[in-house]
């Protein structure tokens, strides 16, 4: 047996055996369907069989098919061919030894098929045939070996293993002409059903009797047996045509009856019984005509039937046939819509959705949303008007809530897209068009939030979270975030929450909400990337997708986030599958690892993430469900053969339980597993070969090839004339053959192993050279580790007849004839080329002659060789060895450098088809060493197939004396231009002026930009003052109310009357005296030392180091003095550990001169502000600061001028127009960075700098 399937089996029975207990369900059950549209002759599968090779055998009303996991093959009867088939319509099929399949038709008896030759062999009633009727109803074969053979008004024949004989049982019965079924027992015994009873062949003695014992006097009246089966106990079930199934004790005592009970459920499903199978696990399977039933026991059954809204629901009613294949998967016959598979191995899986006759089940498929509770129960979300269930633990519906319209205390809206229950016990539910919905625990009624009195003004909601200080996250599909404290009495938006008027997501689409065990809050939006909210600091961070950056979030359609145990954030998207977050310091912008489709995953639009007990991360996307080892990058995709469904999963539809089960909600229902019962298989699959075809030539051989069962070759010999051949194969995984992969390689023409896409199963090979060969596949299933054992085949690839010894001495004399031909001919064209030449001399004289008279030069370029022929050759022109032609190169080196280009590009043209004919004027070299002036004209005479020239004929003419007054116009041209010049002299001289005027002014400003320094500077002096006045007064009043004090004791010890009390209250006064004296002191002194160091910053441009948060600090108490008699706050936010080598002064100036600008420009009279200023380290060693205020801001022409010198919006109220121009002058030239200015509202500027510029 394949190890593939040995695997399979053993996994099928821990499956069944804990079926028992967990009591089999319909959501563990599905089934894949084959019929006429994948290849199948006909929607009849009377009877299913398995052949040695693992091939499946369906015989139908329309032919005989063989399925090897990827096609059909059809055998159907030829009357001009005798070894097809003998009739189309198959009643019964038989497998005997490993090459044979026997065949029972309608009217055409028996056929025995050679797998390994393809033909039938008819065996019929008749004269010369074995057979007592052709119309056989049922085939059987023994643990002997033996084939019994049951005919219509025929009888029962044994058929001898070893001799091939018939035999006919003789028993005095009519009912043996009428037998409709046998079955063997575990004992040998044969069990035979006829028109109204049961026979039992004795498997040691051959005797035949009624069974039960007519003494016994229990065999119902009117039972008409159809279909026999043992069970493991022992105990015989009899399925009837009309009464139901009857289930009989070993020694032939009713036991029980089974019928269908329209009030029970759990009945059997229907009385009219047509066939019934035991698995080799003991379950036993019950085909009727209206559905098929699965025996639980105990008088219950599991019944199916077609559902036409489910895919995975038998494709019809009406069952004929049964087979449990070696791999332990059930093939369900039908009579109308050909046959369905179902593989017990993937009942681990459950897949709960609406069923047609099932109350229980959900009231729609698509599962939008999950929750689950403590008890195990879970809360469902679903599209489609389903509304929101809540299933027990064992999944079944409970508790259905919909939307009433004329009840405002019933479900928002019958499509639920979220469901949350909070720390208080209610549930919350958000929907498609009602808006957010509360059930308080204990309560059926439903509490509406929707409308601008709640705070919520989309009816929109899409995501709800509840963050660990109780507050109620609502997402929307048009409204941003909305949040509701836990005392508050509405909801508000996020904005406002984190004390800004605008946080880019009040008008956003939201996706997903999740807070981390950081109490972060992760926001995946749709189509604007993933906002990240700190609630305690009120930030927020956004990530957008950069194409240009790997490190960047992969997609701005973020639908689910998922932190692991160990703290690592994934995110799912919609177009670029998953990503990691790597946070490797917090006070860096994370970066992302992405992972989808080129690693790996099923698809790149991925809907919700969850990690299990062993830290796989599984992905459910638009296909189906993959498993992520984060650690190794692996990726295993879970296919329709695993049992998984590939229809696509919602958004962040996701449960876990604490037992690690894993539950996921998609368009056909929700899907329920435990990661520990879908392992990798460590088993790799064995190869069948099934077929192989030829081509001779346009049209395929049509010979016994074709229906031969490649398995059974055991050499592969192809004629010559087969020069494109194909060889097919299988792994025979019935369920999943799409996610096979397959290599082959021919051995003899490559040792190098070639790989088939996932689709293809066959090798196809062209002009393979005569030899020997070995054909050679292997096979890796989806859930292997490495590909199997190689399945080979020998191939000879014979010579054609022009190869062979004798043909290549034909070739030979054939060889040698044509040389002695080819060599006369020769002979004969040296003849004629002589006197051809002759006449070309001639010509070239005559031609001579005309040159002479004309005065030009003749010229030929062959423009393959680069070679250049002159005939009648100018007097003077080039040097003595280019007389006669010469290269083309020489001719070309010999043109004055200023005229090469022109010429160069004429000829090109013309070479290229560009111009009509070549014309063109230039200089060369005489012999003498002057220029002499051409004319060069000539044109193509020859060109290629692409219109290139080949060879070029023309005239070369001395045009010396036409350039010689040319250039005489030229000169008097100069001197015309010469007075021209003398004109705009002036003009220049009243340019140098208005430079120097405006190097002046540029002066000027500079000392105006200075002077507006030592005014801040004059400004800070005079704040300091001030504010150093106030602690130095306090000293004085305090020290002049100790000296008083003082005095007035000595008073009193002069006159003798000091008392103890006094003296303790001059202590009190001269301790407090002497703190204030200090604490103001230490006021003053620090008032001082700030104001020192930045003074000497401000005043100089000296560099040093510093740390930039500490020197931030101490520009902000230089500027309290400035901000005290105003009601705005400045805030300061600086990591503490950037140290940077900067210029002090320039940046006090910039800080400075922005908050001056803001008190200058940005509120109104009264009106409180904020003045923000923020850094932020950047990669390459870079800084970005950032001053925003909340004031008015300023206008796009305001914007655009900010920076000039001299600009300003009041004039006349003392504003220079220098501040900003300072700014700017200092971040861009100073401090090498650059600075930008924008509208948030209010105005905000942002610098980005080195943080060690470069020496000026």
């Amino acid at each position: 047996m394949d190890p593939r399937g040995l695997a399979r089996w053993g996994l099928s029975l821990l499956l069944l055996l804990s079926t028992e207990a967990l009591a089999l369900d319909r959501n563990q059950v599905r089934f894949r369907s084959f019929n006429i549209d994948r290849g199948l002759s006909s929607s009849t599968a009377r009877d299913l069989v398995q052949d040695a090779t693992g091939q499946i055998w369906i015989g139908t009303q329309d032919g005989l098919n063989r399925y090897d996991g990827y096609g059909f093959t059809v055998f159907a009867h030829d009357p001009d061919d005798p070894h097809s088939i003998s009739a189309d319509h198959v009643t019964s099929l038989a497998a005997t030894d490993a090459s044979s399949l026997w065949v029972g038709t309608v009217a055409g008896g028996l056929n025995q098929l050679n797998l390994a030759s393809g033909r039938f062999v008819r065996l019929q009633a008749g004269a010369k045939g074995p057979l007592l009727s052709n119309n056989v109803s049922d085939l059987l074969v023994d643990r002997h070996g033996d084939l019994w053979v049951a005919t219509v008004d025929g009888g029962l024949q044994r058929r001898d293993r070893d001799s091939g004989a018939f035999v006919t049982l003789a028993y005095d019965n009519a009912c043996m002409q009428r037998i409709r079924t046998m079955v063997e027992l575990a004992n040998g015994d044969l069990l035979i059903a006829c028109d109204g009873q049961l026979l039992k062949r004795d498997g040691t003695s051959g005797a035949i009797n009624q069974w039960p014992d007519p003494a016994l006097n229990n065999w119902p009246k009117g039972l008409t047996p159809v279909a026999l089966a043992e069970l493991p106990n022992g105990r015989i079930m009899v399925g009837d045509a009309r009464l139901g199934l009857w289930e009989f004790a070993p020694d032939g005592v009713l036991f029980a009856r089974h019928q269908h009970h329209d009030e029970q459920p759990d009945s059997l499903v229907h009385d009219q019984i047509t066939r019934m199978l035991v698995t080799r696990t003991g379950e036993l399977w019950v085909g009727t005509f209206d559905g098929l039933s699965y025996y639980r026991g105990s008088g219950q059954f599991l019944n199916f039937r077609h559902d036409a809204a489910n895919n995975a629901s038998l494709p019809a009613n009406r069952i004929p046939s049964l087979l449990e294949d070696r791999q332990g998967q059930i093939w369900v016959g039908t009579w109308t819509a050909g046959f369905a598979v179902h593989n017990p191995a993937t009942r681990a899986l459950r897949l709960v959705r609406h069923r047609q006759d099932d109350a229980t089940s959900l009231p729609s498929n698509p599962v939008r949303a999950l929750h689950r509770e403590s008890d195990g129960s879970l809360w469902l979300g679903l599209f489609e008007g389903g509304g929101l269930v809540q299933l027990d633990p064992d999944l079944n519906v409970v508790k259905h809530f919909q939307h009433r319209a004329q009840d405002p205390r019933s479900l928002p809206d019958n499509n639920v897209q979220a469901v949350m229950k909070d720390t208080e016990g209610a549930i919350w539910v958000a929907t498609v068009a009602g808006g957010v919905g509360r059930m308080p625990a204990g309560s059926p009624d439903f509490e509406t939030f929707v409308g601008t009195g709640q705070g919520l003004d989309s009816t929109g909601a899409r995501a709800l979270m509840q963050t660990h200080d109780q507050a109620i996250w609502v997402g929307t599909d048009d409204a941003g975030v909305k949040v509701r404290c836990r005392t508050c009495p509405a909801f508000q938006p996020l904005s406002e929450m984190l004390g800004s008027h605008d946080t880019g997501l009040d008008r956003s689409f939201i996706n997903v909400m999740f807070e981390d065990r950081r109490h972060r809050v992760w926001i995946g939006l749709n189509g604007t990337g993933l906002a990240r909210i700190d609630p305690a600091r009120q930030t927020m961070t956004r990530f957008r997708a950069d194409a240009n950056d790997p490190g960047a979030l992969p997609s701005d359609v973020v639908t689910d986030v998922h932190e692991t145990a160990s703290g690592t954030i994934w995110i799912a998207t919609q177009g670029s599958g998953v990503a990691e977050v790597i946070e490797t310091d917090p006070a860096e912008t994370p970066r992302f690892r992405a992972i989808g489709k080129r690693e790996g995953l099923s698809a790149s639009a991925v809907g919700s993430l969850l990690e299990d007990a062993r830290g796989k991360i599984w992905v459910a996307s638009i296909v189906g469900i993959d498993e992520l080892d984060p650690v190794t990058g692996k990726i295993r995709n879970l296919q329709a053969s695993d049992g998984f469904d590939r229809s696509g999963y919602f958004i962040s539809a996701k449960a876990l339980d604490p037992d690690g089960r894993v539950f996921f909600g998609g368009l056909v229902g929700l899907v329920a597993f435990h990661p520990k019962d879908f392992r990798p298989s460590e088993l790799a699959p064995s190869v069948t070969l099934t077929d192989v075809q030829t081509v001779s030539g346009l049209a395929r051989r049509a010979d016994a090839r074709q229906r031969m069962h490649a398995a059974f070759l055991d050499e592969l010999v192809l004629q010559p004339d087969e020069t494109d051949w194909a060889v097919s194969f299988s792994t025979m995984d019935f369920l999943g053959p799409e996610t096979t992969r397959y290599q082959y390689r021919l051995l003899g023409l490559s040792e190098q192993w070639l790989s088939l896409p996932r689709s293809q199963h066959s090798a196809s090979f062209t002009h393979v050279p005569a030899g020997h060969y070995t054909f050679e596949v292997r096979a890796q299933a989806a859930n292997s580790l490495d590909f199997g054992p190689a399945t080979g085949l020998p191939v000879t690839v014979l010579s054609p007849w022009w190869q062979r010894p004798w043909a290549l001495l034909l070739y030979a004399l054939t060889a040698l004839a044509v040389i002695l031909i080819m060599s006369r001919r020769f002979r004969r064209n040296l003849a004629e080329r002589a006197r051809q030449q002759a006449a070309i001399a001639a010509n070239e004289r005559r031609l001579n002659l005309s040159l002479w008279g004309s005065r030009d030069e003749l010229w030929d370029y062959d423009v393959q060789n680069a070679y250049v022929r002159r005939d009648n050759p100018l007097p003077g022109l080039f040097a003595s060895e280019l007389t006669l032609g010469g290269p083309t190169q020489l001719f070309l080196a010999a043109v004055h450098p200023d005229d090469r280009d022109a010429l160069n590009q004429a000829l090109r043209a013309h070479i290229r088809g560009q111009s009509e004919f070549l014309e063109v004027s230039f200089r060369a070299r005489g012999a003498n060493g002057d220029w002499i002036w051409l004319l060069q004209r000539g044109k193509a005479v020859a060109r290629d197939a692409n219109g290139r020239a080949t060879h070029l004929i023309g005239t070369t003419r001395d045009i010396t004396s036409i350039k010689r007054v040319e250039e005489a116009l030229r000169l008097s041209n100069e001197q015309l231009e010469a007075r021209v010049n003398e004109r705009t002299h002036a003009l220049t001289e009243a340019n140098r002026e208005l430079r120097h005027a405006m190097s002046r002014l540029q002066d000027t400003q500079s000392q105006l930009i200075e002077s507006e320094k030592l005014a801040s500077l004059g400004g800070l002096v005079a704040g300091v003052a001030h504010e150093i006045n106030t602690p130095l007064g306090i000293c004085l009043t305090a020290a002049s109310h100790l000296k008083q004090a003082t005095e007035q004791l000595q008073e009193a010890r002069s006159r003798g009357d000091m008392t103890r009390s006094a003296l303790e209250r001059y202590e009190q006064n001269a301790i407090e005296a002497a703190r204030l004296i200090l604490k103001n002191l230490e006021r003053a002194v620090q008032l001082v030392r700030s104001f020192k160091q930045v003074a000497v910053d401000q005043g100089s441009e000296e560099r040093r180091t510093i740390n930039l948060g500490q020197y931030l600090d101490e520009v902000a108490f230089a500027l309290k003095p400035m901000l005290k008699r105003t009601p705005h706050q400045l805030a300061i936010l600086c990591p503490e550990d950037i140290v940077i080598d900067t210029y002090p002064g320039a940046i006090y100036q910039i800080v400075v001169n922005f908050v001056s600008n803001s008190l200058a420009h940005a509120f109104a009279e009264g009106q409180p502000g904020l003045l923000r200023l923020s850094v932020q380290p950047l990669p390459g060693q870079r800084l970005q600061i950032e001053y925003a205020d909340n004031g008015v801001g300023a206008s796009a022409d305001v914007l655009k001028r900010i920076f000039e010198p001299f600009f300003t919006t009041r004039r006349g109220s003392g504003g220079s127009g220098l501040g900003m121009h300072i700014v700017y002058n200092l971040v861009t030239k100073l401090l090498n960075g650059s600075i930008s200015v924008e509208n948030v509202p209010g105005l905000r500027f942002r610098m980005v700098m080195p943080m060690a510029p470069p020496s000026s």
